[in-house]
């Protein structure tokens, strides 16, 4: 992944895909389909296309190869948000505070 220019994800159906989070984690920019969690994940980190659109998906690849600057703030934003939200402590914090919310409910009730 190193190498790539862009990484694309041409899903008709995902979940939330590992190789979406890799490659932000990568500080790669990012052309997907507007599928499953990649667009919670993409949200202003990526471009995101209709699913089974081709032209789409190649006009917002060729986008993202030709202008330097997209293609940098995209990888930059996806790498930002992915430390963000991404890491190991990140996600015990939010499992954290899941778990006190649900058990100050079921306490309450």
């Amino acid at each position: 992944m190193n190498r790539a220019s862009a990484v694309v994800l041409a899903s008709l159906y995902e979940g939330m895909s590992n190789a979406v989070m890799e490659a932000m984690a990568a500080g790669k920019p990012i052309v997907a389909t507007a599928v499953g969690g990649t667009r919670e994940l993409l949200s202003g980190r990526g471009l995101l296309v209709p699913p089974a659109d081709p032209p789409a998906l190649a006009d917002a690849l060729e986008r993202v190869l030709r202008d330097p600057h997209l293609s940098a703030s995209l990888g930059i934003a996806a790498r930002a948000w992915a430390l963000d939200n991404l890491g190991v402590d990140s996600m015990i914090d939010r499992h954290l505070v899941l778990y006190r919310r649900l058990l100050e409910e079921r306490c309450a009730g």
